[in-house]
């Protein structure tokens, strides 16, 4: 595998594997892991990769929610603010800014809504996150020729290890947070 980005529910296999991201719940089998060159290779082993996948764009999904609702108050203030000058308006513009105002008051009360959906979620999928870290402890990374330099192992989030000198006939593991080769 050359460049390949890999999300697997269960082991992985290769001859070799140079560049690219790879991450799957078991562990990661491969006779050459990198290149000479250094090539930036990633693999996390002991995670489900689907649901990184799904607490990630949560995440994104909330920030992005968070940021219109902070626009949303802002309007909500500005145009609070012109219906309180109302001596200053037209008579006649007044009944439109405050249809406005409301308009963005149930607009902000969705967005308030759609943030407290996205923190549920995302508890759902840490609590998913943490239930998998077991998995960890059962991968292991082997390399039967030669683990190069510009590889980052990850194990789940407990572990990681940098790859800074060539390697031959490599094992990894990770126990309690502590990766031993």
């Amino acid at each position: 595998m050359i460049g390949a980005t890999v999300y697997a529910l269960g082991h992985v296999a290769a001859r070799e594997i140079v560049g690219g991201r790879i991450l799957c719940s078991g562990s990661l089998t491969c006779d050459r892991l990198g290149d000479e060159l250094g090539t930036p290779t990633e693999i996390q082993v002991g995670v489900n990769p689907y649901e990184q996948a799904l607490y990630a764009g949560v995440c994104a999904e909330r920030d992005r929610t968070i940021f219109l609702l902070q626009e949303s108050e802002e309007r909500c203030r500005n145009l609070s603010a012109k219906v309180n000058q109302g001596a200053l308006l037209k008579r006649s513009d007044l009944p439109a800014l405050i249809a406005e105002l409301k308009r963005q008051i149930q607009e902000r009360e969705r967005l308030l809504a759609e943030v407290a959906r996205c923190d549920q979620a995302t508890a759902h999928h840490q609590q998913r996150i943490q239930e998998t870290l077991t998995l960890v402890e059962h991968a292991r990374v082997s390399v039967g020729k030669a683990l190069m330099p510009g590889v980052v192992v990850r194990f789940g989030d407990a572990g990681v290890f940098t790859v800074k000198e060539p390697m031959k006939g490599t094992v990894l593991t990770c126990k309690e947070g502590v990766i031993a080769v």
